[in-house]
């Protein structure tokens, strides 16, 4: 039986060019079709894709010529390039399909015209591969902290000497204000006090700014010496503000033609996976890398198509990202003495010292110190030399007590997978006078060439190597070299060598160490031997238990035998609880042992309540329950405690600026204690405390059971409303759950068809769980 002609399920129009499209050379695929043989002549209404990439418009398309004619505003709107020439008819269609450069397909099936352009027409994409945290505006309550740290000692022959630590802060709004210092008695020194910082600091996070006024360290370049003041400094900060990358990072760029996936590979790992539509793309801001390395841009299309791309890149932390810029202004009296004399200070003195990142190779610096007859200026900078590393160097003037003279600084850095490098050079002048050179009184040794080099390299499963050389010139023309080599390796898994030997190029004198280090599934054992030129050899002996994280005892055992002396012994124990910790020892020789003792905690005063905890070093937060006792408190995912019979928890460490995540365990509560919020993130301020308050609240909760007038339980669905304002539905058996009552209650409820109802009831408010009442006689 001959088959029957195919049947045209189109319009005649459609079915006039399928026959011409049918043809096709013998083993080869037909042809295209063309506007003609697709659908003759006429308008049709089909999507635009570009690039593969639907656009969800839908305009006319005419048939013309074999050609596609479509609106140009609506091709410019797909960025598709086109010219006043390209529509010469001037009614604002163009053909597509002759546009230079540009390919046209047409989808019968699903009724869209495919255009493809030049990938570089289509808007650039940017995405952001940061994972620098979302920015957490910090907090601070106010409230007190004092920590301590009492330490006794006794020797042989000698009365037992004691000192007690302080360091009191008080923190708020207005910033934090904090004491250090020491009390000692007993020993040479007798009875006394020694002042250490005083100190009020106040942050200001949106423009990463920070005032200081007290005891404080002026801040300025890596090529000038920090010193100690009393007085006033303005400086920004960038620890304020861990959401801001201060460095520049590679931008990793590329183009597809079609809808695709771009696979980022970072010293070969994954560092960022995103889609990205047809045209360019960057991806930037890619964290975690620093020095050399290489990064990989794999585009894969729809079909699996791969295109894989090399890019070597150097990032440096040493470099400010363009245009972003840091700063120091500070004035105040040098520190005399310090930790010997209370209040000693010198002559009065200021520093300026600013830097600016200007491209992504170049930060620029620039410093300036004056005080009396002093002054000094200096300008530097660092530059990134391609991928061989950065280069920083610095210049300085100084004129002091009529002389003049100037201070070089140079260096290099370079650093990938494997291996570090690192040169600094500085050279002065014997008249060049700074603010740590200025005070006689304090004056530093002057020290005219300074050179240190130090380098690592990694030797796979033999270890790493490190080699490092520094000399100094003094101002008496003496000088000292010294070499130093070093390799550790791991030859097991639990076990750890490591070898140092150290070498005066100039007197030849020498010394070397070898360790070795066992790892137990409680603590270590180390064993050590060093020997010298002129110094009989030491063997040590010592294992070591350090104290769980969650508290708990740690332990020392120490035995070293020396060549030329007596052989010493060391015991030392450590206990830490949640609320203190305890330490204690003895080491020495025979006959001759050292006792020593140590008591160190913290005592927090906030929101009308004392706590006493181990030390803080920084900030923290006291979790509120409102009440509730025994709830557990996790702190980034680990339960850290419960609170307190008052329903409170210091958790001692969060870190400054940094958003934590908090949480409460409420499953152990009660059905009738309600927890709307369970997780909480808080960024806490340097140095303060922050009492973060979950809303835990003890529900008045019912059952209560519904009748009408006539003794029937209330249809289930029936709405109730309390004179609360709580809602609720009756469910079967006339039950309806209540959980904000109050001690006298009234319900309305509306049955459907009939008319509302009132109930009154009474409630126990201390009762613990949910109440049954009932049935009552809605009327």
């Amino acid at each position: 039986m001959p088959r029957p002609a195919p049947a045209c399920l189109a319009s005649a129009l459609l079915c006039a060019g399928l026959s011409p499209a049918l043809a096709a050379p013998p083993g080869g695929l037909p042809p295209p079709p063309r506007a003609a043989d697709a659908a003759g002549e006429g308008v049709v209404h089909l999507e635009l894709v570009v690039n593969g990439l639907g656009s969800g418009r839908v305009v006319p398309v005419e048939l013309r010529d074999g050609h596609y004619l479509v609106d140009a505003a609506a091709l410019r709107a797909l960025h598709v390039r086109v010219d006043a020439a390209d529509a010469p008819d001037g009614d604002g269609r163009v053909a597509v399909d002759r546009l230079p450069g540009v390919e046209v397909g047409y989808d019968v099936a699903n009724l869209r015209l495919l255009v493809q352009v030049p990938a570089d027409w289509l808007p650039a994409q940017h995405f952001d591969s940061g994972a620098a945290p979302a920015r957490h505006p910090s907090r601070a309550s106010r409230g007190m902290l004092l920590n301590y740290d009492l330490y006794a000692t006794r020797a042989p022959h000698a009365s037992t000497a004691t000192s007690l630590w302080t360091d009191v802060r008080l923190f708020g709004d207005a910033g934090t204000v904090s004491s250090s210092g020491a009390w000692r008695h007993g020993g040479a020194g007798g009875r006394s006090f020694v002042r250490y910082d005083t100190r009020w600091q106040r942050v200001d996070e949106a423009r990463v700014r920070l005032w200081e006024a007290g005891d404080l360290i002026t801040r300025g370049p890596t090529w000038t010496s920090p010193v100690r003041i009393g007085g006033v400094q303005f400086s920004r900060d960038f620890s304020l503000r861990p959401d801001i990358v201060t460095y520049p990072l590679p931008a990793f760029s590329g183009q597809a033609g079609v809808p695709s996936a771009v696979d980022l590979f970072v010293n070969g790992s994954l560092a960022a996976r995103e889609r990205v539509d047809p045209g360019p793309f960057a991806l930037t801001d890619v964290p975690f890398i620093n020095g050399a390395g290489e990064a990989v841009v794999v585009v894969t299309d729809a079909l699996g198509r791969q295109v894989a791309t090399t890019v070597p890149f150097y990032v440096s932390s040493r470099l400010l990202a363009p245009g972003l810029s840091d700063f120091a202004l500070a004035a105040g009296a040098l520190r005399r003495e310090y930790g010997v004399e209370d209040f000693a200070y010198g002559p009065v003195v200021a520093s300026a010292a600013y830097s600016r990142g200007l491209t992504d190779v170049l930060t620029v610096e620039a410093l300036g110190e004056a005080a009396g007859d002093l002054a000094r200026v200096g300008a530097g900078g660092v530059v990134r030399i391609g991928m061989l590393g950065v280069v920083n160097a610095a210049y300085s003037r100084s004129a002091s007590r009529g002389r003049t003279g100037g201070q070089f600084d140079v260096g290099y850095q370079y650093a990938r997978r494997g291996f570090t490098l690192s040169a600094q050079h500085q050279r002065g002048d014997r008249d060049f006078v700074d603010l740590a050179r200025y005070d006689p009184r304090t004056t530093l040794p002057f020290r005219p060439r300074t050179t240190v080099v130090a380098g690592s390299v990694a030797l796979g499963r033999w270890g790493s190597l490190g080699l490092g050389h520094f000399a100094v010139e003094n101002a008496d023309d003496t000088r000292t070299r010294l070499v130093n080599l070093s390799w550790s390796v791991s030859p097991w898994r639990d076990v750890g060598v490591y070898l140092s030997g150290n070498r005066d190029i100039d007197t030849g004198d020498w010394s070397a160490v070898a360790q070795l280090v066992v790892s137990l599934q409680q603590g270590n054992i180390t064993a050590t031997h060093d020997r010298s030129r002129d110094r009989a050899g030491a063997h040590r002996l010592r294992y070591t238990r350090p104290v769980p994280t969650d508290g708990g005892l740690g332990l020392g055992l120490g035995y070293s035998r020396f060549d030329a002396g007596d052989d010493q012994v060391q015991l030392d124990a450590l206990w830490r609880g949640r609320h203190v910790q305890f330490g204690g020892g003895v080491r020495g020789a025979a006959g001759a042992h050292t006792l020593w003792a140590n008591a160190a905690g913290a005592i927090v005063r906030m929101d009308g309540g004392t706590f006493l905890s181990n030390r803080i070093s920084d900030a923290f937060v006291v979790v509120d329950t409102n009440g509730f006792p025994s709830i557990p408190v996790r702190y980034e995912n680990v339960t850290v405690g419960t609170t307190d019979r008052h329903g409170r928890l210091l958790v001692p460490w969060s870190g400054a600026h940094y958003a934590a995540k908090f949480e409460i365990d409420p499953l152990q509560l009660p059905a009738h204690v309600h927890t709307p919020v369970v997780e909480q993130r808080v960024a806490v301020r340097r140095g303060s405390g922050y009492v973060m308050r979950f809303p835990v609240e003890r529900a008045v909760a019912a059952l209560v059971t519904l009748h009408d007038a006539q003794g029937a339980v209330l249809p289930p669905g029936t709405p109730v409303t309390s004179d609360q304002g709580e809602t609720a539905h009756v469910g079967w058996d006339g039950l309806v759950y209540l959980s904000a009552l109050a001690p006298d209650n009234t319900l309305t409820a509306h049955p459907a068809g009939r008319p509302p109802c009132t109930v009154r009831f009474a409630v126990d408010p201390a009762y613990e769980g949910v109440a049954r009442i009932g049935p009552l006689a809605c009327r």
